[in-house]
C-alpha cells in the first residue's frame, strides 16, 4: 500500500499489485477499485463517492491495450 497525504485534499491510501497497478484507493469519503487482465488490461472499474459517474463504472471488455505496437510497412 501506498499513502498520498495532500493538505487540501487529505489522505489518500493506494492498493498496488506486484506489477504496480492500482487496485484500489480509498480517502476519506470515497473508493475506486479496479481489475486488470493477464495482459495488464483494465477489465472492470468502480467507485463511490459524490462525483461516481455511474456510466463509466462497469466492466471493460473488448478495449485495445494502451501497449498496443503499431508497425509501418
Amino acid at each position: 500500500m501506498t499513502d498520498l497525504y495532500d493538505r487540501t485534499t487529505g489522505r489518500r491510501a493506494f492498493d498496488l499489485d506486484t506489477a504496480g497497478r492500482v487496485l484500489g484507493v480509498r480517502a476519506a469519503d470515497w473508493t475506486e477499485s479496479y481489475a486488470y487482465d493477464e495482459h495488464g488490461n483494465q477489465t472492470h472499474a468502480s467507485w463511490s463517492g459524490r462525483n461516481a459517474a455511474q456510466e463509466a463504472q462497469g466492466e471493460r471488455g473488448g478495449q485495445p491495450s494502451a501497449t498496443a505496437v503499431w508497425t509501418a510497412p
